[in-house]
């Protein structure tokens, strides 16, 4: 195999997830393992660099034929792209990640957001290839978002646009790790609605099993599902509750942007995704305006966790043609 391939790595809260892709969108290696916990940005990103060189390695490909390697982060980066600014939910501020990976691995280097990545994975290999404005909403530890207008990604004058999870949506909610309350991540994300359940099983049946099998489920997406469809109430009211407060936020993007698409991804859209659709888009139907909403299509994304795979090629290949 000699043809020249794209590289991804997708830094989340709790994986980290990267591929090779080749000009024909086929992926052709993957590597995930957890984010390690209690360690330095250096030393994550030295593990991140020795997993990526031995993937490489599995598939007998030299950096030389790497067009580039996507690289997407959550959080905000400074105007260049070269500085992770602030990212919550992993503690990290003023993380020079550009300049660190490019002294470690010898390919043209090109940072996003991670659900910017996400979004342009859409938009290029997904559902949202024949749209000109598209709208991603990633749902796992946090809330992400991206925005495409006229078939361009939109980032804001510094960068920082798309960060849909901090949108405010109940006055004096509960504590988001940005320091705000009541922002959307902070109700409706996967970690949120996960530890409101948990918080609830463990008040109310501490030594059964409900709470026990709920708190040995080391998948927190497939959690919930399970809690919401075992019938217990107090899941369903909080998942109603969460998948509410996401058809607020919705409401205000449709409103501000009248997109073609709006679609979510994630590990919740994957194990809810029906119900989840169904009662945002009832919720959008009973409160946005009139004209605005009519015509959007809200569905979540068939590309799963390969999203931000596809979209580490897809920036690479814009990039290196601008």
């Amino acid at each position: 195999m000699n043809e020249k391939l794209y590289g991804s790595i997708d830094i989340g809260g709790t994986k980290i997830r990267m591929g090779l892709v080749d000009r024909g969108g086929n992926i052709l290696f993957r590597k995930m393992f957890l984010m390690p916990k209690n360690k330095t940005w250096e030393k994550i990103l030295e593990i991140i660099v020795t997993v990526f060189s031995d993937m490489l390695h599995e598939a007998r490909c030299s950096f030389r034929r790497l067009y580039g390697i996507g690289i997407g982060c959550p959080g905000t980066f400074d105007g260049k792209r070269e500085v992770i600014s602030f990212a919550p939910n992993l503690k990290w501020r003023s993380v020079p990640i550009k300049s660190f990976l490019e002294e470690r691995l010898p390919a043209p280097i090109w940072l996003e957001n991670d659900t910017n990545l996400s979004t342009i994975g859409v938009a290029a290999f997904g559902e949202g290839k024949h749209v000109n404005t598209l709208i991603g909403i990633f749902i796992g530890t946090g809330i992400g978002g991206g925005i495409i207008l006229d078939k361009e990604l939109f980032i804001g004058s510094t960068g920082g646009a798309g960060e849909v999870g901090h949108m405010i949506v109940k006055e004096n909610g509960p504590l988001c790790n940005c320091g705000n309350r009541g922002c959307l991540e902070a109700i409706a994300s996967t970690r949120a609605i996960y530890e409101r359940i948990y918080r609830q099983y463990a008040r109310r049946y501490k030594e059964k099993n409900i709470f026990l099998d709920f708190k040995n489920n080391t998948d927190k997406s497939h959690a919930i599902k399970s809690a919401y469809y075992g019938g217990e109430a107090i899941a369903k009211k909080i998942l109603n509750q969460a998948f509410f407060s996401l058809g607020v936020g919705i409401i205000n993007l449709i409103n501000v942007f009248n997109p073609d698409m709006i679609v979510f991804g994630g590990g919740l859209s994957e194990t809810m995704g029906d119900v989840m659709i169904e009662q945002v888009n009832e919720v959008v139907k009973q409160h946005a305006m009139p004209g605005t909403f009519e015509e959007v299509k809200i569905i979540c994304t068939g590309l799963g966790e390969d999203a931000p795979i596809f979209g580490g090629a897809a920036l690479v290949e814009m990039k290196r043609n601008t």
